[in-house]
């Protein structure tokens, strides 16, 4: 009895990887890489990274050859990795003031609910973005310079703030700000409580 290639596949994988592979084929690349997850002979579960080189003769594609190995630490590694940064995530959103993170280039690096329901702004169009992002100009330029010279001065700000939310709630703020380093790199955080 013969065995194809994709029974060793997890079947949930099994449409995705053919698919991978023959893509490959129709758009004639001679080299890939993929990573799925396989069962092997003995029944346990794997995960496997894979090379597959177009064998070409003369144009034609002759056969293929592959390279897998086993990548099953890593991937566990992965997933680790993941869980704790959904745990961490998890966290910082159950604090209830709101709190956000920036670079040195004023971009969000990390808001946590709290604060996305003060602004009214989703977390998924904050993070990675800067004010002039989605502020009024005005506005995106005056908490930048805001933020800029904490940058310079490098030292801990507590300031007083009158927001107008978008319900349309007049909160007064207390916003205190302070400044450290990660990877030889300066951010910006910032924790937001009423007054």
């Amino acid at each position: 009895m013969s065995m194809n290639y994709l029974d060793l596949v997890e079947p949930n994988y099994r449409q995705e990887v053919k698919n991978f592979y023959s893509l490959q084929t129709f758009k004639g690349q001679r080299v890939t890489y993929n990573e799925f997850p396989i069962r092997t002979k003995s029944g346990k579960a794997a995960w496997v990274g894979q090379n597959v080189q177009l064998i070409v003769h003369h144009g034609s594609i002759q056969g293929i050859q592959a390279i897998a190995r086993d990548i099953t630490n890593l991937k566990q590694a992965q997933l680790e990795v993941e869980v704790s940064r959904n745990f961490l995530n998890e966290i910082i959103d159950s604090i209830p003031n709101p709190l956000f993170v920036k670079n040195r280039n004023h971009q969000w690096v990390l808001v946590n609910q709290a604060y996305s329901n003060l602004t009214g702004i989703p977390k998924e169009k904050i993070i990675g973005n800067t004010e002039l992002d989605f502020l009024k100009p005005e506005d995106a330029n005056f908490y930048r310079g805001v933020d800029e010279e904490q940058f310079q001065t490098q030292e801990e700000t507590v300031r007083e703030s009158v927001e107008i939310t978008p319900g349309g709630e007049i909160k007064n703020l207390l916003i205190k700000k302070n400044l450290f380093t990660s990877r030889n790199s300066p951010f910006l955080s910032a924790i937001v409580t009423g007054k």
